[in-house]
């Protein structure tokens, strides 16, 4: 017996999950996660992460927090991640090898690291250029640099890396009860998530 899965319409560069058993796909507004079966949503949820890039991005956001409160109460949810421990933990060597780094001074004369260097990923501070601190963009200084020109001793001091995200992830794993699978990539990822559907089909009988 076939079965539709149910894509979230805010879902990019969505995965094509090939099988024998799925019958259609549909892209509908989900209230948590990103893959479920049509009528089974309170049952089965999929969050997909397409790169740790895109995870870093989450983790510290309050939006992704309440999405993990709503994961809770679904027995069978997992997120899947289209990377592998190893670049988890090289984060953000692996992902940002031709990235640029931002390097920054605050001349807000109230801010408490004013006139300090600090450093944050450029796709970290494009969306408002402000200062971590006072959060004052109109007294940022800053000067981009390759990550290749960059001492390991400043890229340590990059708070987001490998270390954090990793712990993040266990912490939440047990708070929230979910399952992470580090699926190594897109075609993995795709394949894992449609042996997920057709093992939650097995569990549970189809609704009428």
């Amino acid at each position: 017996m076939g079965f539709k899965v149910l894509v979230d319409s805010r879902e990019k560069n969505s995965w094509e999950l090939k099988s024998s058993r799925v019958s259609a796909t549909e892209k509908i507004k989900l209230d948590t996660g990103d893959y479920t079966i049509d009528g089974y949503e309170d049952i089965l949820c999929i969050e997909r992460k397409e790169s740790v890039t895109e995870l870093a991005g989450n983790i510290t956001q309050a939006r992704f927090k309440k999405e993990l409160e709503r994961i809770k109460e679904i027995p069978y949810a997992y997120l899947i991640l289209e990377a592998n421990i190893k670049e988890v933990l090289e984060y953000p060597y692996y992902e940002h090898g031709k990235h640029d780094i931002c390097c920054y001074t605050c001349e807000n004369v109230d801010c408490s690291i004013k006139g300090k260097k600090r450093y944050a990923f450029f796709d970290e501070m494009s969306a408002n250029f402000q200062c971590k601190e006072c959060e004052e963009p109109e007294n940022i200084c800053m000067v981009f640099r390759r990550r290749s020109n960059l001492h390991p001793s400043i890229l340590q001091k990059i708070k987001l890396n490998g270390s954090f995200i990793l712990r993040c992830l266990n912490r939440m794993q047990v708070k929230y009860d979910f399952n992470i699978i580090y699926a190594d990539n897109r075609e993995i990822a795709q394949r894992v998530a449609v042996n997920l559907m057709q093992d939650v089909l097995e569990w549970h009988k189809p609704k009428n």
